[in-house]
Order: C-alpha cells, then sequence, then structure tokens
C-alpha cells in the first residue's frame, strides 16, 4: 500500500496540472496526507527509522507548502473570474 500511493503521487500532480478543476489539487494533498500516514505506520513497525521519517517529512512539507500555494492561487483565481 505505501509503494502505490508513493508511485501514484506523480500522476495526482500530472492530474492536477493538467486539468482546471481544484478538486484535482485537493485530491493531490490528500495523497500527500495519505503518504505521511503510511511513513508513520512504517516508522511504528520499525521499516523506516525517525531519522528517515524526519528526512522525508521535510522533503514532504515541501511539495506539500507548494501545493498550499497553488491551491490559495487557483482559490484567488476563481474568485476574480479567471
Amino acid at each position: 500500500m505505501f509503494l502505490q500511493c508513493l508511485l501514484g503521487q506523480p500522476d495526482l500532480f500530472f492530474q492536477s496540472g493538467k486539468s482546471n478543476q481544484i478538486s484535482k489539487i485537493y485530491a493531490a494533498d490528500a495523497g500527500l496526507a495519505h503518504l505521511r500516514f503510511w511513513m508513520r505506520f512504517l516508522v511504528s513497525i520499525k521499516c523506516l527509522t525517525t531519522h528517515q521519517l524526519r528526512t522525508a517529512q521535510v522533503l514532504v512539507a515541501e511539495v506539500g507548502a507548494m501545493l498550499g500555494s497553488w491551491i490559495k492561487k487557483r482559490q484567488k483565481q476563481g474568485q476574480s473570474g479567471h
């Protein structure tokens, strides 16, 4: 399940970029939340170390910040009628 989630994330980004639907961006954001869950789970069953988790969380947070900016931009465009 983790690999499916991890490897499916680029497709969610691609779909978000190709469509004009903010719902696709929200789906990509939900995918990141799902990925965060699996990373924490993998630490709990000792498949990832806490150091690996922290490193991955920093990288995922950076992507999440980009998605958040993208969502705000799309919402702003929606309010202005573009």
